[in-house]
């Protein structure tokens, strides 16, 4: 038997030729895995170097910058203008507060003169003249410079107008319930506009000017549970505080300022009708509805060129001297217990003490703005070629309107909640008057 036909011997031929064309494969298979792209990956990934995603797409883009980089960067790339903006800023507030704002406080508001000098502005005060805030105001307008032309509605309300002793304030009579009285003076009114007027011996006659109507309701309100308050007085509250501003307003006196394009102004408590504590019904009501009014009538005159501004009063210091503070305070405390034992006693039984505990909320206090900021505001709404709406005049006018407009109704009740210890102590007080 012959080598080649050795089955050994072929078999080992066939191993051998099978190890070349083995090597052959592999060789060929290593060579083409490492020309290829997922190998050159694998190989940046391990070696850490920043690769594309799989697939062949790019990278994701960094991040934008924040705003605060890109702020910083346009300031590093602008710092000559913005240093010249903060010296510009600077100098412009010291300029304000220390040269512009001292001239504006100490502006002269004084109401304009005729030509010749004499007074030719005039307004007008629908308004009771044993108000005190209506005494405050004629004085203050006189002494501005107006001719004040204050309503009367009595002979008795016409002597404490004349009693002012001064000779350009002048009672306007006039009754609140009689229309066709409001509307004779109303021409009247607008008579004495409308006629030249001679100042003086030897003067040219010169025009007078209507610069506003003020229409300041009265301000006394019945205090007590709703219960307590008669029909009567509720008739009287709603038609000397609501429907007697508006028969003023619509017999006549809107007509004058129509034709003489001027300006009328609402003066109103605000701060009860913020609040709208309990026992107070008839303020709170009074108020809201003033604020309903207001707006209506702003919003029908001023298409016609007539503001009408609503100012909305907080508290002002009226008695500085602690006498007149603790005299006042005792008037509402005798007032207070006046009221509760005028009850029924099943009324009073219920209320009696709560009611008296919540004096605190009438009590006279000396922490109000000055009269001056009253007087200076009148005037400015007066004279403010575009006035505002609604002027929040007076400590607490704003923040009581803002704050109770925020917190909720759990939180209000317990702060207008008098302590309960307090009316412990109030139990059957009332009967010591």
């Amino acid at each position: 038997m012959s080598n080649a036909n050795d089955p050994v011997t072929w078999l080992l031929d066939r191993a051998y030729e099978l190890k070349s064309e083995s090597h052959k494969v592999i060789n060929k298979t290593v060579d083409y895995v490492s020309d290829s792209e997922a190998y050159r990956y694998v190989e940046k990934v391990v070696k850490g170097a920043k690769v594309p995603s799989l697939g062949g797409a790019a990278a994701a883009p960094p991040p934008p910058p924040s705003l605060w980089d890109r702020t910083a960067n346009w300031i590093e790339r602008h710092k000559w203008f913005v240093g010249i903006m903060a010296v510009g800023a600077t100098s412009g507030t010291l300029i304000y507060m220390f040269y512009i704002r001292p001239k504006n406080g100490s502006i002269k508001r004084r109401a304009r003169r005729a030509p010749n000098g004499s007074r030719k502005e005039v307004v007008v005060i629908a308004g009771s003249p044993s108000e005190p805030i209506t005494r405050i105001l004629a004085s203050d307008f006189d002494r501005r410079g107006f001719i004040v032309y204050w309503t009367a509605s009595s002979a008795e309300e016409e002597a404490m107008v004349k009693r002012e002793d001064s000779m350009d304030i002048r009672p306007l009579m006039i009754k609140t319930s009689d229309e066709s009285s409001i509307s004779d003076t109303g021409r009247r009114l607008d008579e004495i506009l409308k006629t030249p007027v001679v100042a003086f011996q030897g003067a040219e006659p010169h025009m007078l000017s209507l610069a506003g109507v003020v229409v300041v309701p009265d301000l006394y309100f019945p205090t007590g549970p709703v219960e307590s308050i008669r029909a009567d007085t509720w008739s009287d509250l709603i038609y000397s505080k609501i429907l007697g501003p508006i028969f003023l307003l619509s017999n006549g006196l809107l007509d004058v300022v129509r034709k003489h394009r001027s300006r009328i102004l609402l003066l109103s408590p605000t701060i009860m009708g913020s609040l709208n504590p309990a026992f107070h019904a008839g303020e709170c009501m009074t108020a809201n509805a003033l604020d309903s009014l207001a707006l209506c009538l702003h919003r029908e005159l001023k298409p016609q060129g007539i503001p009408f501004v609503h100012m909305r009063l907080g508290s002002f210091a009226i008695s500085p001297s602690r006498g007149s503070i603790s005299s006042q305070e005792r008037q509402i405390t005798n007032s207070i217990r006046a009221d509760i034992l005028s009850w029924p006693d099943h009324i009073r039984n219920l209320y009696a003490s709560p009611y008296q505990a919540s004096s605190h909320l009438q009590t006279a206090r000396v922490t109000g703005s000055s009269l001056r900021v009253l007087n200076n505001s009148v005037f400015d709404a007066l004279t403010h070629p575009n006035p505002s709406r609604v002027w929040y005049v007076g400590k607490g006018s704003y923040a009581y309107r803002y704050l109770t407009s925020l917190m909720p109704e759990s939180i209000m009740s317990w702060l207008l909640q008098p302590a309960h210890e307090k009316i412990q102590m109030m139990d059957h007080d009332w009967e010591t008057l």
